[in-house]
């Protein structure tokens, strides 16, 4: 499972998709295509001066299922 991690300078946030986290942040969505390239093509965070978003592979649970 991957999650989106959004980093700011005082806190983080989770999403399961950017869709929710352009919901959240509608003043970033002018940025939507850049960071849909950079994460999804590059496979690299996108960094802005306001915060910082990383893809995550993340285990569903401990056991390994």
């Amino acid at each position: 499972m991957r999650i989106i991690l959004a980093i700011f300078t005082d806190r983080f946030e989770v999403y399961g998709s950017l869709k929710p986290f352009f919901e959240q942040y509608p003043q970033y969505a002018e940025l939507k295509d850049k960071i849909d390239y950079t994460m999804s093509r590059k496979k690299l965070p996108f960094e802005h001066s306001d915060f910082k978003l990383q893809r995550l592979n993340v285990r569903r649970s401990l056991n390994g299922a």
